[in-house]
């Protein structure tokens, strides 16, 4: 955790979360499966965004920290850190406690919806989805380019 808290040292004085018209909004995508990062950057291939793909959670972690981005998609089924831990980790940290966290999830009833938020999660977005579903999810995230 130390590592992640050194983030909130190494902003030089920048406020977290902070951006200007010029720079890109940042998106970090985080899944193990290739598909998954497949479609999403053919739908937002022409996105004026900054797009980050990992299909590691733990260099999803290191891409939250270098990029401070403006919202994390991470697929809620991932190895050694499932989407729910990866959200609760974020989200304990006040240094990344603005980030908007959205679930990726193959089939989600209210049980599986209610733990999503519960860990922190600002949205979950069903498997299969749209160019739609996944644009309304940016603007809710506060984009610019949106």
């Amino acid at each position: 955790m130390d590592a992640l808290n050194q983030s909130e040292r190494d902003s030089g004085g920048k406020a977290a979360g902070s951006r200007t018209l010029t720079e890109p909004d940042t998106l970090v995508f985080i899944s193990n499966n290739s598909l998954v990062l497949h479609t999403i950057n053919k739908l937002l291939q022409n996105s004026p965004h900054e797009l980050r793909f990992c299909e590691d959670v733990f260099d999803g972690l290191c891409q939250v920290k270098t990029s401070q981005p403006l919202a994390v998609f991470i697929d809620a089924d991932m190895p050694a850190l499932s989407g729910l831990q990866f959200c609760a980790l974020l989200k304990e940290q006040l240094c990344f406690r603005h980030i908007r966290v959205n679930l990726i999830m193959q089939e989600t009833d209210k049980c599986q919806k209610a733990k999503a938020l519960a860990a922190g999660a600002n949205a979950v977005l069903n498997k299969p989805f749209g160019k739609n579903e996944l644009m309304q999810l940016i603007r809710e995230s506060g984009s610019l380019a949106a």
